[in-house]
């Protein structure tokens, strides 16, 4: 048998029904049920505690539906972030309420679709810039617009896209510019820009210009090699021949200063000018003979500063 405390059970039954006719339904609520935790089956606070409850119910759907109209001006102006927040404080206020809960559920999907449709917007406008710089081949403005934007999207594929392509584009057009230094035989100027052009965008199309370029200085260093040689040798013999050693000399000297091709010959002359001996001399030359002289494409490779100022 079950002991029911009668003085208690009559004090939570008072109170509740005090309360109830006060208007106060919450207190009315929590007096009654804690007089079924007493005694399940009385009549009196089952009864309260199911009108209070009605009542609570009824008072709370007319709060709310006073707070929804408030907020209805912000539906019209569609400032769906604002009203979610709103809606989830109501939902805190009045929770389990099917109007509030589907009322959060539609607002989240608004915003989804609104930022959706602001992200295709804005999209549309990047690549009407995008297109209007390539117009105008401001290439570089380009790419330095799409790596601004591309930290600001979670999905920048399609930024990579247009900058892949305007790289290109920027690469296409600096490549036609330098051909025209072709003509004028600027192939040192060319390979410092095709240089600095391929560290920016390490295109094959940018190397195999500067591979274009290299061949192009060196030949054209062998060229100017084979004049100054031809012009020094010319000058040597003329020299020598008139017997003006010291001046044959130095003309040996800045030959042999300035290239590798003719080396043994400006020594060979150095020495006859010098007066060596006949024995001293061949065997000089046979030394020479032996040594191995390094050729200029591979200079040119080994010690790039020396023929063109970086």
């Amino acid at each position: 048998m079950v002991f029911i405390d009668e003085g208690q059970l009559l004090a939570y039954i008072k109170g509740a029904r005090n309360a109830f006719e006060n208007g106060a339904y919450e207190n009315a609520y929590k007096d009654a049920q804690s007089a079924l935790n007493l005694d399940p089956t009385n009549y009196y606070a089952r009864k309260i505690l199911a009108e209070s409850a009605r009542r609570i119910r009824k008072i709370r759907a007319t709060e709310l539906k006073k707070r929804k109209k408030l907020l209805q001006p912000l539906w019209d102006e569609k400032k769906y972030e604002t009203l979610l927040v709103e809606y989830q404080a109501l939902n805190q206020f009045y929770p389990g309420s099917l109007g509030v809960i589907f009322a959060i559920s539609i607002l989240k999907h608004k915003i989804r679709s609104q930022r959706e449709r602001e992200i295709a917007d804005y999209k549309k406008k990047i690549k009407a810039l995008i297109h209007q710089l390539h117009k105008e081949k401001k290439y570089l403005e380009a790419i330095q617009a799409l790596e601004s934007i591309a930290p600001h999207f979670d999905e920048a594929k399609w930024i990579e896209e247009l900058g892949k392509k305007a790289k290109h584009d920027y690469v296409i057009s600096q490549l036609r510019e330098q051909k025209k230094l072709l003509d004028t035989q600027e192939y040192e100027k060319m390979y410092r820009f095709l240089t600095k052009l391929y560290a920016l965008f390490p295109e094959p199309r940018v190397k195999k210009y500067i591979q274009k370029a290299e061949n192009l200085i060196v030949e054209k260093r062998k060229y100017d090699n084979r004049v100054f040689i031809d012009e020094s040798l010319d000058m040597i013999n003329a020299y020598f021949n008139r017997g003006e050693y010291e001046s044959c000399m130095r003309v040996c000297e800045e030959l042999m200063g300035k290239t590798g091709d003719s080396i043994l010959q400006a020594k060979i002359f150095y020495a006859r000018a010098e007066g060596k001996n006949e024995k001293e001399m061949n065997r000089m030359i046979r030394d020479l003979m032996q040594a191995n002289v390094t050729p200029l494409e591979i200079d040119f490779r080994a010690h790039r500063e020396e023929f063109v100022a970086l």
